[in-house]
């Protein structure tokens, strides 16, 4: 195998691992979102107050649901980003930012695009995360309001 061909299967990979790794994080949101919005449709459509400690129970299970969640996806992310930098390399060793390389009078690849990877690691994270929280907060206020 040359250089270019090992090159271009490492870029065929990373690309690979990049979408499933977007993908997990997608889901682990999408389902974490779905669980909590169960979990306070169910609190909601309940006439009867929770008794004893039940509503901390649940106050408890949502915390522990919304933070492995987030700590999840703030790995998977992590991850992503390392992978990331990985591909921004790979690019730059095929010289697809290079002007009149594939092109002419122009690089295949925009400047912007040298930046891949390096952008902030929340930007991937945090809005997972928000909503994530949000929704806990929504369960957690339900479930003290239908305490008794």
């Amino acid at each position: 195998m040359n250089d270019f061909e090992i090159l271009k299967t490492l870029f065929e990979e990373h690309h690979r691992q990049l979408a499933a790794k977007r993908q997990k994080i997608h889901s682990i949101s999408e389902r974490t979102l779905a669980l909590l919005m169960v979990i306070a449709g169910w609190l909601i459509v309940t006439e009867k107050s929770l008794t004893g400690g039940l509503h901390w129970i649940i106050i408890g299970a949502v915390a522990i649901i919304a933070g492995t969640a987030c700590f999840t996806i703030y790995n998977n992310n992590r991850a992503y980003h390392d992978v990331a930098r990985v591909v921004r390399k790979i690019n730059v060793a095929l010289d697809l930012f290079e002007p009149n390389k594939y092109l002419s009078n122009e690089s295949l690849y925009p400047e912007a695009w040298k930046k891949f990877g390096e952008k902030s690691k929340l930007k991937g994270f945090l809005p997972h995360c928000v909503m994530i929280i949000a929704a806990a907060a929504f369960c957690i206020i339900v479930a003290i309001l239908k305490a008794k």
